[in-house]
């Protein structure tokens, strides 16, 4: 879950040019630590714990795509559908060349009823990257 970086200044996972994109100063825990963690505990079934993860980061940095992505799946695992689909959407928003975010956004509407969303959605993810049927 590797963000893309566009300069030395900004951490993993964020793009937005505005002052929440800054390097953690010295001493704070770095960030793609701080997700692996969170991660980790997500995969591992500790949803609070990784949702208090993810919800830190983006108190520190509000555009970080991979927080906001795995926030919003972990809401869809959690049953909270809606706020699961503006995160997605948010981070799509932001980096919106990652299949796995549109295969989320179409798992997320497909179990809202919308299913030529969810269609298209598939459809997304796969023309940004044909191999991610396998």
């Amino acid at each position: 879950m590797a963000g893309h970086r566009h300069n030395n200044t900004r951490p993993v996972g964020t793009t937005h040019p505005t002052g929440s994109h800054l390097t953690p100063k010295a001493g704070q825990v770095d960030l793609s630590v701080q997700l692996s963690n969170a991660v980790q505990l997500h995969q591992a079934g500790e949803l609070l714990k990784a949702k208090a993860i993810y919800e830190h980061i983006l108190r520190a940095h509000p555009w970080h795509f991979d927080a906001l992505h795995l926030l919003g799946l972990l809401a869809h695992q959690t049953g909270n559908h809606g706020a699961a689909l503006g995160l997605i959407d948010k981070a799509i928003s932001i980096k919106s060349d990652n299949p796995i975010f549109f295969n989320h956004r179409g798992l997320v509407l497909h179990t809202l009823g919308e299913q030529a969303k969810a269609l298209d959605n598939f459809d997304q993810a796969l023309v940004l990257n044909p191999r991610f049927a396998e």
